[in-house]
This record gives C-alpha cells, sequence and structure tokens, in this order.
C-alpha cells in the first residue's frame, strides 16, 4: 500500500501542565475546599457541572478537568472523555465532583450509579477513585466516601 495516498485524519491530546505548587488531599473537605475554588459562582447557582480531579500516588492534586456542563437539574458526564483525561494526565487517584444548583445536597440515583460506574473502571484502570463530592452554593458538600454510598 502506497502510504501517500492513505489518509487518516490524526489524532492529538494534550496536556498543559502548570507551576503551580500541588496540594495533599487528606479528606473530604480538602476535595470540597478545592472544587469550589474550580467552579465559576454563576455555574453554582445556575447549572450543574461535572469536574473530575487527578492526583499523583501522594494525593497532591495535579490537574482537574471540566468533564460536563448541563442544565439546571442534570449534567451528562462521559466515562470515555474522563478516562482519557485520567489516562492523559497520569492518575493514580482521582475525585469526581459536580454541583446541585438547587441546594439539595442528597445523591439521586443517577449520582449513584455514575459513581459506581466510574469506580469499576478506575479499577480497572489501577486508579483510586478517592471520593464524589456533591456541593452546592455557601460550600455545603455531600461526600459519598464519608457517607458509604459507594464501595471506596
Amino acid at each position: 500500500m502506497n502510504k501517500e495516498n492513505f489518509k487518516i485524519s490524526e489524532a492529538q491530546i494534550r496536556y498543559k501542565k502548570s507551576d503551580v505548587t500541588p496540594r495533599i488531599v487528606r479528606r473530604s473537605q480538602d476535595l470540597q475546599e478545592i472544587a469550589f475554588e474550580i467552579y465559576d459562582e454563576w455555574e453554582l447557582t445556575t447549572r450543574e457541572c461535572f469536574y473530575v480531579m487527578f492526583f499523583n500516588r501522594k494525593n497532591e492534586i495535579q490537574s482537574f478537568y471540566e468533564a460536563g456542563k448541563g442544565g439546571m437539574t442534570a449534567c451528562i458526564a462521559d466515562m470515555k472523555i474522563i478516562f482519557t483525561a485520567a489516562l492523559l494526565s497520569g492518575a493514580c487517584a482521582m475525585a469526581i465532583t459536580h454541583n446541585h444548583p438547587s441546594g439539595n445536597l442528597k445523591p439521586s440515583e443517577q449520582d449513584i450509579s455514575l459513581t459506581k460506574k466510574i469506580k469499576v473502571i478506575a479499577d480497572l484502570l489501577e486508579i483510586k477513585l478517592l471520593d464524589h463530592i456533591i456541593f452546592c452554593k455557601g460550600g455545603a458538600y455531600y461526600s459519598f466516601n464519608d457517607n458509604a454510598i459507594a464501595p471506596f
């Protein structure tokens, strides 16, 4: 086959590393504080957003990724995109977070199902899922890990 006649698109993946001093996460409150800094104030009250944070072996945050933005009551988070970002960042651990604009911190059945799916895939890839944090404006949050909702 003549390679010059064989045209195919090239996939490119990019990771931008910064020189910021990493912060260590030891508990759910640490995750909530970092997540609260990532979210835009307007997002907290108007639309549901889903972010993933990636960590090294020492639980130092290395990067975060906006995995989805939705409307007032829902947000789509695509597993393929989440784990592409995890692998690209070289994550040893990860935490997922999303907000509830309504102020209701109770996880929905969809929240629980999504967390379990992410946990299964993370385990297969040997990436530890540290927690899933739901929070709302004002800093109130719900930790799946603290409440033993998913098998952490």
